[in-house]
């Protein structure tokens, strides 16, 4: 969704977007019914390694060492494709609430994201603007907390 900020072959070769430690567990992705309906289709073995939360959809990271890995992660990226939830499709951006206001966040965990000024971010994500406020509507579960180290960007 975020194609024209990030270099996908940048994010290929990184994927810190896939791993995850003790600590930032509460970042594995969730999906909606509807995304998860559509990759259980595809990957009909996943099914018994999911739990629902929040009416969102999680899959169980792989266990290595002391890193979790996202278990659609391959040595090629991810096996997903088109069908990525929302939150991967908009890393490393987020929905977050503060206070009563939604607004479009920034991680700065992705090591592409310094190098991008938060104008660059509002000129190219306007687009996606609506598109990603047209999802938040429909599935106000996918809106995050907002957390000390995400920069806000965008009032939603």
């Amino acid at each position: 969704m975020i194609k024209p900020i990030l270099n996908p072959a940048t994010c290929k070769s990184c994927k810190i977007c896939c791993n995850y430690t003790e600590t930032s567990l509460w970042d594995i992705p969730g999906f909606t019914k509807e995304e998860y309906i559509e990759v259980i289709d595809k990957f009909p073995s996943m099914k018994a390694i999911s739990y629902n939360k929040n009416n969102l959809y999680y899959f169980k990271p792989h266990k290595d060492n002391s890193i979790y890995l996202c278990p659609f992660l391959s040595e090629n990226g991810c096996k997903l494709a088109t069908l990525k939830p929302f939150k991967c499709k908009i890393w490393p951006l987020y929905v977050v609430k503060n206070g009563l206001e939604l607004y479009i966040a920034k991680s700065n965990v992705c090591p592409n994201i310094p190098k991008i000024s938060s104008q660059t971010f509002k000129e190219e994500l306007y687009e996606q603007y609506i598109k990603i406020k047209e999802i938040i509507t429909e599935h106000p579960e996918l809106i995050e907390i907002n957390r000390d180290f995400f920069e806000l960007v965008i009032k939603l």
